[in-house]
């Protein structure tokens, strides 16, 4: 779904509609669910996923460095979360970057190299969601904020249609 299309203005004044006639109370609710949805629709169920895992594991990683007073398990806790985040956006994103490099190299010494170049489909928005949870687990190691208590709050951060193609990149507040 693009957001020049009738799809996405069917999509948002359903959730509009959706929102206008439930309770402010569920506000938050309907903005997690379409953004959720969008992803999906957008991306496929890989996208969601691979988004809900991320999720999953900086909020997990982010409260868990806010209870534990011992600094070495919060660095760790720090660490193993951007080393995971890294490792995802690496994967996805620049599986090639080692071809290009012999390929350079080869080119530099006068040879030719021909790479073995890997094709693999990258979750929407990965680039832009990876540095915004690296970016909140930073914020909660260096104790700048607070961990987020709701899961449900701190997924439509993460997720929330309106900017998770299009960026900026937020700072969790």
């Amino acid at each position: 779904m693009e957001y020049i299309s009738y799809s996405f203005i069917a999509f948002v004044a359903a959730g509009l509609i959706l929102y206008a006639l439930l309770p402010k109370a569920y506000g938050k609710y309907i903005l997690l669910l379409a953004s959720l949805i969008f992803v999906g629709l957008s991306g496929g169920i890989f996208s969601l996923a691979f988004l809900c895992i991320s999720i999953a594991v900086t909020f997990v990683c982010a409260r868990a460095m806010e209870r534990t007073e011992k600094n070495g398990l919060r660095r760790l806790m720090f660490f193993l979360t951007v080393l995971f985040h890294l490792s995802l956006l690496f994967y996805f994103k620049y599986q090639n970057f080692w071809e290009y490099t012999k390929e350079l190299f080869y080119y530099i010494s006068g040879s030719e190299y021909l790479p073995e170049l890997t094709e693999r489909r990258a979750p929407l928005g990965i680039s832009f969601y990876t540095l915004m949870l690296i970016s909140y687990a930073a914020d909660v190691y260096m104790k700048k904020r607070k961990a987020e208590a709701s899961a449900a709050s701190f997924t439509l951060y993460a997720s929330y249609f309106g900017h998770i193609v299009q960026g900026p990149i937020d700072v969790y507040g």
